[in-house]
């Protein structure tokens, strides 16, 4: 099965190995929230392995596959559910204030504020004891995991 977010690769179909490259359609999906996003995640890659417990933060994959129906229509089924933070930290905080940590990225424009659905599980995971944020940076959701989980993970500013 072909992968339609890239081109090129070894079976490509031209008989000879080519570089992959990412499609035209797929780059339509990254937002200027999802490249923050990815920075804040190659952060956490770098340093995990020297901090383990920055291993018990993930992303959620909500976005990205409302490109094609068929594929959302089954992640819905399998339980994605739209307003969900964009990323989650599974450890209590180092002072047993919260329960996990819940970031939702935003870019700094007027225009990118939470939607109705962000909001109410934005309150909705607040009121249950877990640390909801909204991040406009990398940089900023690294601080507040650092203070979060009281650790000293390295953040370099761009």
């Amino acid at each position: 099965m072909k992968n339609r977010n890239l081109t090129g690769g070894l079976f490509d179909g031209r008989g000879k190995p080519q570089t992959l490259k990412e499609s035209a359609k797929s780059k339509k999906v990254v937002t200027p929230e999802k490249n923050i996003q990815a920075s804040f995640i190659a952060w956490r890659n770098i340093h995990k392995r020297q901090f383990p417990i920055l291993k018990c933060i993930f992303a959620v994959p909500n976005g990205f596959w409302t490109e094609n129906k068929a594929y959302a229509a089954a992640m819905v089924l399998q339980g994605l559910t739209e307003g969900i933070q964009d990323v989650i930290c599974l450890s209590p905080s180092a002072d047993g204030k919260y329960h996990g940590l819940l970031i939702e990225f935003k870019t700094e424009s007027e225009k990118s504020q939470q939607s109705p659905e962000q909001l109410f599980f934005h309150e909705f995971f607040a009121s249950l004891g877990y640390r909801t944020e909204v991040c406009r940076s990398a940089f900023s959701a690294s601080v507040i995991v650092n203070e979060h989980l009281g650790i000293r993970v390295p953040i370099y500013p761009r």
